[in-house]
């Protein structure tokens, strides 16, 4: 999988964060506020995002990045908002499905069409 470092901003994991970025981190796991970011924002934020020109998302941090991938089983292009952070030179993706058990589809997307 090749990633164009250049348009992924660099995201510090260990920051120290600011009182807003604390308190929405803990407003984003609640119930309502997940259902919202996994069925109402992914549609969202890729509109959003492109119109801004990345600098805007519904979670409202600068740590969002939208990966095009194709569908596994339409071989449709899909584009999904996520979260990531990075490890020196590597861009980590949050694979975590709003805290499902089971794995995102955007995952079988890419393992199946990397």
């Amino acid at each position: 999988m090749s990633t164009n470092h250049s348009l992924v901003p660099e995201v510090d994991p260990f920051q120290e964060k600011t009182a807003f970025k604390r308190l929405m981190e803990r407003a984003g796991q609640l119930r309502p506020i997940t259902w919202f970011m996994a069925h109402v924002a992914t549609h969202i934020d890729p509109v959003l995002m492109r119109l801004s020109g990345g600098r805007a998302n519904v979670t409202g941090t600068d740590a969002v990045v939208i990966l095009h991938h194709v569908g596994a089983k339409t071989g449709q292009p899909r584009q999904t908002p996520l979260l990531y952070f990075n490890e020196g030179p590597d861009v980590i993706l949050i694979a975590g499905n709003g805290g499902a058990a089971r794995n995102p589809a955007w995952l079988h997307n890419l393992r199946t069409n990397p």
